[in-house]
C-alpha cells in the first residue's frame, strides 16, 4: 500500500515533558496543597522537599488523563491532523529506559504496519540510566541512589575536562551521550527498516552540539523547536507550571506549533486529513514479566 493511502500515526517518545507532565487540574489539590501553594515564595512547589508530601502517585493517577490529551503529542497530533497518537513516555524516564519501553511492546513484530508512521523522540537528560529490576524498567537519575552513584563513581574514574556539570555533580561528556547515541541509533534502524519517518530533539544547545560532535545524524534536528518556549521566563506561569516547573498545556502548545514547522519542513508527505477524533494510546507504564 502506498504511504500516502494509509492512515497516519505518530509515535511520541520521551519523559515527563513528552508524558505532558505539568497540564494539572487544580480541581484535583486537596485544600491543603492549595493553601500551600498560595503561601509558597519559591516555585515550582514540588522543587521544596518538604511539599513533595503533596506528590503523590494518588495526585499524578488523577492528572495523568489531563497530561496525556494536553500535552504536545496530542497537540502536535491535532496540528498533524493523524488518525492515531502512542506517546510512549513516563515521567523521569531514560533514554535507555524508553526504548526498552517501546520494545516490550511489541515493537519488534511492527504492530503499526498499516500506518504512515513519524516517531518524535523528544529525548532527556543523557547520564540517566536504567535496568530491569523485579521484572520492570526502573529508571535512576539521582546520586542518593546506590546503583546511580556507583555508575557515575565509574565513569568519573578516567581524569577528563571534557565534562558537564548537572546541578552539583559532573559528568563525563562522552560516555554519558554514547550511551544515548547508542540508543538513539537503535531507534533509528528500527525507523529505516520498517519505512518510518523520525525526528530526534533534544532540550538544548550544548546537548545538541555534543550529540552532532559524536553523531551528525539526519534524523537529528538538535533544540531548534524549543527556543521560543525557553526564551519565556520561568515564572510566566501561562507557560511553565507553578506547581512543577515543567510546560502547561499553553507552553506545550508552542512547542508543537514549532515543532510543526519542522516537520512540514523535512516530512512534509506526511501532513493527514483527520478531522475527527484522534485514536490516542498511552504506553508508559512498565511490562512486569
Amino acid at each position: 500500500m502506498n504511504l500516502q493511502n494509509k492512515k497516519k500515526l505518530l509515535i511520541t517518545l520521551g519523559c515527563s515533558h513528552t508524558e505532558g507532565y505539568g497540564c494539572w487540574d487544580e480541581t484535583t489539590f486537596s485544600d491543603e496543597m492549595k493553601t500551600a501553594i498560595d503561601n509558597c515564595d519559591s516555585f515550582p512547589f514540588f522543587k521544596k522537599g518538604e511539599n513533595l508530601v503533596y506528590h503523590t502517585e494518588e495526585l499524578l493517577d488523577t492528572n495523568r488523563i489531563g497530561f496525556h490529551e494536553k500535552g504536545w503529542p496530542m497537540q502536535l497530533g491535532k496540528l498533524l491532523k493523524v488518525d492515531k497518537v502512542v506517546n510512549i513516555s513516563i515521567g523521569s524516564s531514560s533514554n535507555s529506559g524508553v526504548v526498552k519501553l517501546f520494545f516490550d511492546n511489541n515493537l519488534q513484530n511492527n504492530p503499526y504496519k498499516d500506518y504512515d508512521v513519524l516517531v518524535v523522540w523528544l529525548m532527556t537528560e543523557p547520564f540517566r540510566i536504567s535496568f530491569y529490576i523485579d521484572g520492570k524498567v526502573r529508571n535512576f537519575q539521582n546520586t542518593n541512589e546506590k546503583i546511580f552513584d556507583s555508575y557515575l563513581r565509574e565513569i568519573s574514574k578516567s581524569a577528563s575536562s571534557d565534562e558537564f556539570e548537572h546541578g552539583s555533580v559532573r559528568f563525563p561528556k562522552k560516555d554519558v551521550l554514547l550511551e544515548s547515541i547508542f540508543y538513539f541509533k537503535i531507534i533509528e534502524t528500527v525507523c529505516e527498516k520498517n519505512e518510518w519517518r523520525l525526528v530526534g530533539l533534544n532540550f538544548d544547545d550544548f546537548l545538541t552540539k555534543e550529540f552532532v560532535r559524536l553523531y551528525n545524524s539526519k534524523n537529528y534536528y538538535g533544540s531548534d523547536a524549543m527556543k521560543r518556549i525557553w526564551a519565556i521566563p520561568k515564572n510566566d506561569f501561562e507557560y511553565w507550571s507553578k506547581i512543577c516547573g515543567h510546560m502547561t498545556e499553553k507552553g506545550y502548545g508552542l512547542f508543537a506549533n514549532d515543532l510543526l514547522d519542522t516537520i512540514k519542513l523535512n516530512h512534509s508527505g506526511f501532513m493527514g486529513t483527520n478531522i475527527n477524533q484522534i485514536e490516542m494510546e498511552y504506553l508508559g507504564e512498565p511490562i512486569s514479566y
